[in-house]
């Protein structure tokens, strides 16, 4: 937490007769100045496991999903198409208009300035709500892929080989700190 920086695995020394051999392995912070001092990777270790299993039993304990917004969004995306075909619809009736002698030139300049503006905007906010209902959506499948993964680690994580724990927790988990 100190230097963000990822901390390296230090292996056990297994020569018994080096005087100040490492006896455990340990992780350690390789970044020049930074405060961090090395632990043991069990203590580490376990303490990450405990965590994610308080986790876990807190998230069972209240037995409900985070509320999703995707309808939400889904709704605010299906409205923002609509704004923007009456839009479209409003431009070709003004090409309409100038080419019935309705609007002279400067008027239909004006208003077709005006109304492009009215798509850009439009535009944006379409590109952005379907930008928030992807990441929404994929925020909803990670916490629904997320809660059985970790469970399924937990039952098995001490049963594994190291490397194997060491895939599982990269699986899971961004980061630690």
């Amino acid at each position: 937490s100190e230097c963000k920086k990822k901390m390296i695995r230090r292996p056990a020394s297994s020569n018994p007769n080096l005087k100040n051999r490492q006896k455990y392995d340990m992780l350690i912070c390789t970044t020049d100045n930074c405060n961090t001092i090395g632990t043991s990777l069990d203590v580490v270790e376990k303490k990450v496991i405990d965590e994610l299993s308080d986790w876990v039993a807190e998230y069972k304990l209240k037995n409900a999903a985070p509320k999703s917004s995707v309808s939400d969004k889904q709704q605010l995306l299906d409205n923002a198409r609509r704004e923007y075909e009456i839009r479209l619809k409003q431009n070709n009736r003004l090409h309409d208009l100038l080419e019935q002698g309705v609007y002279d030139i400067e008027t239909f300049l004006e208003r077709s300035a005006s109304l492009q503006d009215h798509i850009n905007e439009s535009t944006s906010r379409l590109i952005n709500l379907e930008k928030d209902l992807v990441s929404e959506k994929e925020k909803d499948a990670n916490i629904n892929r997320f809660l059985p993964g970790c469970q399924q680690l937990l039952d098995i994580y001490w049963e594994l080989k190291v490397q194997d724990r060491n895939k599982a927790l990269k699986i899971l988990l961004d980061s630690v700190e």
